[in-house]
C-alpha cells in the first residue's frame, strides 16, 4: 500500500523538470525586474540631475537678467548724463554767442559815446580857428572866446574820464585792475572832486545846476583808491546831470556805519522806471535814459572792485532819484 502511494522515478524527474522550468522562469523574471529597477533608478537619477541642471540654468538666467537690468540702468544714466552735457554745451555756446554780441555792442556804444565829445572838440576848435583868422584880418585880439574854450575843456575832460572808465572796466573784467589804496579823509576828497566837477562841467553847462554837499562830519577816514573814487563820483554826477532839468539841485550825503560808509546822490528828477533799474548797471540797458547806462556801468565796476555795492532807488511818489553806493571801512 505504501509503495503504491509513492511517485515513480519518471514522475519525479518530470516534476523536477517542471519545477526547474518554473525556477528558470522566475529567475528570468527576477533578472528582468532587476533590469527594470536599474533602468528606473537610472531614469530617476537622470531626472534628478536634469532637475538640478534646470535649477542651475534658471539661476544663471536670473543672474543674467539682473546684469542686463543693471546694464540698462547704466545706459539710461549715461544717456541722461550725455543729454545734460549737451544741454550745458548748448548753454555755454549761447553764453559765448551772447558774450560776443554784448562785447560788440559795448565797443559800438563806447565808440559812440567817445565820438560825441570828440565831435564837439573838433567843432569848437574849428570855430576858434575861424575866429583867430578873423582876428588876424581885423587886428582884433580881444574877442571873447571863453565859451568855446570852456566847451573844449569840458568835452576833453569828459573824453578823458570816459576813456579811463572803459580801460578800468576792461581791467576789471580781465582781473588785472590794481587798486592803489591809501587811507584818506573821504569828506575832503569829496569836496575836491565836487569842486573840480563844478569848475569843469557844471560851470560850462547850459543848465543851472547846484550841488549841495553839507556833511555832518568833516573827517571820515577810509582806505580807497583816490583816482578811482573820482571816477565813481564823476560817473554818478554825470548821470545825474543828464537826468535833471534846468535850475535844480543835486544833494550829496555821507552816512557812516560800523562796517561801511554809504554815499548818496539825490536829484529832483522824475523817478526811473522800476522795471529797467537793474539794466542801468549793465553795459547796455535796453531803455537807457539819456545815455547814462555806460556811466553807471563804469561806476558799478569800480565800486565792486572796492568790495562795495551800488544801487539806485526812487522815492515813494517818484519825484526824486537817489544813486547810492557803499564802501567797506575795512575795520576788524
Amino acid at each position: 500500500m505504501i509503495l503504491n502511494g509513492l511517485l515513480s522515478d519518471e514522475e519525479l524527474r518530470s516534476e523536477a523538470r517542471e519545477l526547474k522550468l518554473i525556477s528558470d522562469a522566475l529567475a528570468v523574471s527576477n533578472q528582468k525586474l532587476e533590469l527594470k529597477t536599474r533602468e528606473l533608478n537610472e531614469t530617476n537619477e537622470a531626472l534628478f540631475k536634469s532637475h538640478d541642471q534646470l535649477a542651475e540654468i534658471n539661476k544663471e538666467l536670473a543672474s543674467a537678467n539682473k546684469r542686463l537690468a543693471l546694464t540698462n540702468r547704466r545706459f539710461a544714466e549715461v544717456n541722461e548724463k550725455l543729454a545734460l552735457a549737451n544741454r550745458e554745451i548748448s548753454l555755454v555756446n549761447k553764453k559765448i554767442k551772447d558774450h560776443k554780441t554784448i562785447n560788440a555792442e559795448f565797443i559800438n556804444k563806447a565808440a559812440h559815446e567817445i565820438r560825441t565829445p570828440i565831435h564837439n572838440i573838433l567843432g569848437y576848435s574849428e570855430l576858434l580857428l575861424i575866429d583867430l583868422e578873423k582876428d588876424k584880418k581885423n587886428n582884433n585880439h580881444h574877442n571873447n572866446k571863453n565859451q568855446s574854450i570852456q566847451a573844449i575843456f569840458r568835452n576833453a575832460n569828459r573824453l578823458q574820464m570816459l576813456a579811463e572808465g572803459i580801460l578800468n572796466i576792461v581791467r576789471i573784467e580781465r582781473e588785472t585792475l590794481k587798486l592803489n589804496k591809501k587811507r584818506v579823509n573821504l569828506v575832503a576828497e569829496m569836496h575836491n572832486i565836487i569842486r573840480d566837477i563844478i569848475r569843469g562841467q557844471i560851470s560850462t553847462s547850459s543848465k543851472k545846476i547846484k550841488i549841495l554837499f553839507e556833511p555832518e562830519e568833516e573827517y571820515i577816514s577810509i582806505e580807497l583808491d583816490k583816482v578811482l573814487l573820482q571816477g565813481i563820483i564823476h560817473n554818478l554826477l554825470d548821470s545825474s546831470i543828464k537826468l535833471i532839468k534846468d535850475d535844480e539841485t543835486i544833494s550829496i550825503d555821507i552816512k557812516k556805519f560800523d562796517d561801511k560808509i554809504v554815499i548818496s546822490i539825490k536829484l529832483s528828477a522824475s523817478g526811473i522806471d522800476a522795471e529797467v533799474v537793474p539794466s542801468h548797471f549793465t553795459k547796455f540797458g535796453s531803455r537807457s535814459y539819456q545815455g547814462i547806462g555806460l556811466s553807471l556801468f563804469i561806476a558799478k565796476g569800480i565800486v565792486e572792485a572796492h568790495d562795495g555795492r551800488i544801487w539806485v532807488e526812487n522815492d515813494h511818489n517818484l519825484t526824486a532819484t537817489v544813486f547810492n553806493f557803499s564802501l567797506p571801512t575795512n575795520r576788524s
